[in-house]
C-alpha cells in the first residue's frame, strides 16, 4: 500500500469545474505543470509508470496549488510492457487521456513515455479548456489517440507562448521517438 499526506484538496476535475473559465490562467498552469512534472519525474525515477493519468487521479488544495498524483492501481514497473489488444471499451485507464501505446494497437512497448503522453492530454485541457479529441464511440477515441494530431493550442487560446503550445504538441507526439 501507499500513504500518503491529505493535502485537504479536491481531484483537479471539481477544481477546474469550480473556476469562473475551463481554461486555466497561465501563472495557475504553470505552478501545477511544474509540480506534475516533478512528480512524474519522481514516479519514474522509482522505476514506475502510472499507466492512468488525468486530472481524476491528481489532487490539489485550492488554498495552496500544491498537488499529489493519486490512483497508483494500474501502474507497472518500468519494465518494458506491452500492451494487449482489446476491445476499446475493456482497456485500462479513461480513453479520452490514454496513449497510443496503450490501446494495445501500436506494436509497441508501453514505458515511461506512456505518462509524458498523457501529461500532454492534461497539459492541453488545462490550457483549452477542452480535451484535444472528440469522438462518438470508443473507437472513435481509439483512432484520434493513434493517428490524429491535436489542433494547436495557440489556435485555439490567444496569447499563449508557441513554446508552451510546442511542449504540449511534443509531449502528444505519436510517434515517441520524433525528435
Amino acid at each position: 500500500y501507499l500513504v500518503m499526506e491529505d493535502i485537504k484538496g479536491v481531484d483537479l476535475n471539481a477544481y477546474i469545474q469550480s473556476l469562473d473559465h475551463p481554461e486555466l490562467p497561465l501563472k495557475t498552469f504553470l505552478t501545477l505543470a511544474i509540480q506534475l512534472a516533478e512528480a512524474l519525474s519522481a514516479i519514474h525515477h522509482e522505476q514506475v509508470i502510472h499507466k492512468d493519468l488525468h486530472p481524476g487521479n491528481v489532487v490539489i488544495n485550492p488554498d495552496t496549488l500544491s498537488l499529489q498524483i493519486i490512483d497508483f492501481g494500474l501502474a507497472s514497473l518500468l519494465t518494458r510492457e506491452q500492451s494487449s489488444l482489446r476491445p476499446p471499451e475493456h482497456l485500462e485507464g479513461l480513453l479520452p487521456y490514454m496513449s497510443p501505446e496503450q490501446t494495445g494497437r501500436m506494436n509497441r512497448s508501453l514505458d515511461y513515455r506512456s505518462d509524458f503522453y498523457t501529461l500532454g492530454v492534461v497539459f492541453y485541457e488545462l490550457l483549452a479548456g477542452r480535451l484535444p479529441y472528440n469522438a462518438d464511440d470508443a473507437l472513435g477515441i481509439v483512432h484520434a489517440h493513434i493517428a490524429k494530431v491535436q489542433r494547436p493550442l495557440t489556435s485555439i487560446r490567444t496569447g499563449l507562448p508557441q513554446s508552451l503550445s510546442d511542449i504540449v504538441d511534443k509531449l502528444m507526439s505519436k510517434n515517441v521517438e520524433d525528435p
